[in-house]
């Protein structure tokens, strides 16, 4: 069979398909007339099997949202709806087959921006809840913490803990064994956040029960390791500089459990001095462990400086440490001063380094002066 017809430009004939702007209306006839000889037509999918396709693309995407990782979630559902569309198009190539596409995929996506929009306002609304916790925690965690330093004739004192996050694993301890005799504690739990909070309470506490039991700070320390390794199962351990003040003689008596050293200011010198006992390892690893006492002759305007290594590691904005000689030479700086004043030396020295690198680890200070 042939078609015959006039075309050309201004005429009727010409006609608007979806593959071409301008296209001879007789060509319109002849295709139509090669699909009904051939049968060759165009299946469209009823509303049914279309809503069963829509509800099983929408329940890959629900799925594909609950995934924890937003950047693989969205991956994911972009190769989705691609696949989809992919499919769309080779149906229609070689089967002829009529899928609906656009509205699907409409309604996937705005779905999962949906379902992700949901998510983010869920995840913001559990943070909120668990700061509103770390904050309380936070409040217990520093009703442990000595209020003020004790204040003595012969001694001032001086102390400062700052968390790097709500709770830290810092801590630190004055505890009165006499009128005369001040125990001195600063310590640094290995790890961070609520763990970390728990396990420094329970240090506190067994602290508080035998300092004032024992002559010597070593036996202290080797009464609280055991403890712990009899009742805790938590795989923690701490670092411990743990001292005994006599204020009548003068003399400090010092023990050490893996803790970095403590500073001296010999005034008679004018030398800064670290003074680390032996034997000295973290307490809360192995039971029955040895420690060694060194004992400190103290002498006006003398200055012992306790610290974690929250101090000596905080870092500038290029990851730069501050290291234990700029903080012997803060101290050297600053002794002259009371021991408030010695403490807010140092913390000026340590926030002109840092500048505005993040804190990552907790800083605790204790200042001891004898004036």
């Amino acid at each position: 069979m042939c078609f015959v017809a006039v075309t050309a430009s201004g005429l009727h004939d010409l006609q608007a398909v979806p593959f071409a702007k301008r296209y001879p209306g007789v060509g319109i006839h002849a295709n139509l007339f090669n699909s009904i000889t051939t049968k060759n037509f165009l299946i469209r999918l009823n509303r049914w099997i279309n809503l069963i396709i829509l509800i099983a693309l929408l329940s890959v995407i629900i799925w594909l949202s609950k995934i924890k990782s937003v950047k693989r979630s969205l991956i994911y559902v972009a190769g989705t709806i691609l696949s989809y569309i992919l499919l769309s198009i080779l149906l229609f190539i070689y089967l002829h087959i009529w899928m609906d596409l656009f509205y699907p995929i409409l309604a996937a996506i705005l779905l999962y921006l949906g379902l992700t929009f949901y998510c983010l306002i869920a995840e913001r609304h559990r943070r909120q809840l668990i700061e509103r916790e770390l904050a309380v925690a936070r409040r217990i965690q520093q009703s442990f913490l000595p209020k003020d330093p004790p204040s003595l004739d012969s001694i001032d004192i001086a102390s400062f803990m700052k968390p790097a996050r709500e709770v830290g694993g810092d801590l630190y301890q004055f505890i009165s064994t006499s009128k005369d005799k001040l125990s001195i504690m600063i310590a640094d739990v290995s790890g961070k956040g609520i763990p970390a909070a728990l396990f420094m309470v329970r240090v506190v506490t067994e602290f508080k029960i035998r300092a004032g039991k024992y002559p010597s700070p070593k036996m202290v320390l080797s009464e609280v390791n055991n403890q712990l390794l009899k009742e805790s199962k938590t795989g923690l351990f701490v670092t411990v500089s743990y001292c005994l003040v006599d204020t009548e003689s003068m003399e400090v008596l010092l023990s050490d459990a893996g803790h970095l050293p403590v500073l001296f200011y010999d005034a008679r010198s004018d030398e800064v001095k670290e003074i680390r006992p032996e034997k000295g390892m973290p307490i809360g690893l192995l039971p029955n462990i040895e420690f060694n006492d060194e004992l400190i002759n103290l002498s006006k305007g003398d200055v012992l400086l306790f610290y974690t290594d929250g101090v000596t590691e905080a870092r500038d904005t290029k990851a730069q440490e501050f290291g234990l000689d700029r903080l012997k030479d803060a101290l050297k700086i600053y002794h002259h001063q009371t021991a408030p004043l010695i403490l807010d030396g140092i913390k000026s020295e340590l926030k002109n380094f840092s500048k505005k690198a993040p804190q990552h680890d907790d800083i605790t200070l204790i200042v001891l002066k004898v004036v």
